[in-house]
């Protein structure tokens, strides 16, 4: 009878390590995260900043632009729809739960009670993984999507975008590129984040937007673009830091 016991015990145990460790590598992968919503009695606001969360081996990293690559790192346990996370840096923790986000199977939603918080994530697909090396810097390209056409500019430590409109405007902010788990990720000084991909010797940039959207945007290298503009612009902004 006790032999009995003690393998029923044994079962449920292993039942339980297994349940553990799937529950924990379902949500494993790279995600941007798309928007958060913090709601009061009076009104509701709405952030559309984003940065890549990279979820793997019971641990959260959170990829900003300006953290030079080195991610804010959370350990986590997830236990059915309750994530905890802990800072490994100062061991403050916060709980969430998880809830599917209907529109979008491969997105989750974190909720936490304090202002009625919710973060969305879009998980991004193994489709958009790079196996090309990227070069950037120094090179002017023209974006075209089915709603925009832009110029964009990546000097080694500025990235300026021009809309094509009257205005004529750049428009400035920083950027860098990381390979994060075989995904070339651009995080930039605005508010979006690109994902780049080589195909067939042509770079395409994907971004994000809300509604669990992906934009394809197609781009063309411009060789011998005049820079005069954009070279007093970057200097404008060097003595401006100097200051």
């Amino acid at each position: 009878m006790k032999k009995k016991i003690l393998i029923i015990i044994s079962i449920l145990i292993l039942l339980s390590t297994l349940f553990f460790y799937y529950s924990n590598k379902s949500i494993e992968g790279l995600y941007i995260k798309n928007y958060e919503i913090f709601s009061t009695d009076s009104n509701q606001d709405i952030y559309y900043d984003q940065y890549v969360l990279e979820i793997k081996n019971q641990k959260f990293d959170n990829y900003f632009y300006g953290s030079n690559g080195i991610p804010s790192s959370f350990n986590y346990k997830k236990n059915g729809k309750n994530i905890k996370l802990t800072s490994i840096k100062n061991d403050s923790s916060s709980d969430y739960n998880i809830v599917l986000n209907k529109n979008h199977k491969d997105s989750i939603v974190f909720k936490t009670d304090r202002n009625n918080g919710e973060v969305v994530y879009f998980k991004i697909p193994d489709s958009l993984k790079n196996n090309t090396k990227i070069s950037l810097a120094e090179k002017t390209f023209v974006l075209k999507s089915e709603k925009f056409i832009d110029t964009i500019y990546f000097d080694k430590d500025y990235l300026l975008i021009k809309d094509l409109n009257p205005t004529d405007y750049w428009d400035t902010g920083g950027w860098e590129l990381l390979n994060i788990n075989g995904f070339d990720i651009i995080l930039t000084g605005y508010s979006f984040v690109y994902v780049v991909k080589d195909i067939n010797e042509k770079l395409f940039f994907y971004r994000f937007l809300q509604g669990n959207r992906i934009v394809e945007i197609e781009s063309f290298e411009i060789e011998g673009y005049d820079l005069t503009r954009v070279k007093k612009i970057i200097e404008r902004l060097k003595q401006l830091e100097n200051e």
